[in-house]
């Protein structure tokens, strides 16, 4: 499979790991996993998580697990940007962080 694949599936893992924790009125967390295509973890992937609106980007890097977390974000619309040695940069756009009440 070619570098642009797996990371494809990547961003795809991470979208699905986008997840609100109620961490005061207005913030929250995404989190998630990165793997490749044969689903093993990619640890130290640089990850930015960019509020679309504000253009406010939090930097993390997923663990030797490869799990990442970015906390304290407000409410809003994100993109999800992952770089790894080895891959092609890949991007998700609109990973959408909800307030308590919001529709999921």
């Amino acid at each position: 499979m070619s570098a642009t694949t797996r990371i494809l599936w990547l961003c795809l893992l991470i979208a699905s790991g986008a997840s609100l924790y109620g961490q005061g009125a207005g913030t929250g967390t995404i989190l998630g996993t990165v793997t490749d295509s044969s689903g093993a973890v990619v640890a130290n992937a640089s990850v930015d998580v960019t509020n679309i609106a504000t253009g406010v980007t939090t930097h993390t890097q997923s663990t030797s697990s490869g799990d990442f977390n970015a906390p304290f974000l407000i409410v809003g619309t994100y993109r999800v940007t992952v770089q790894a040695p080895g891959f092609e940069k890949g991007v998700v756009d609109n990973v959408v962080l909800r307030g308590p009440g919001g529709p999921s």
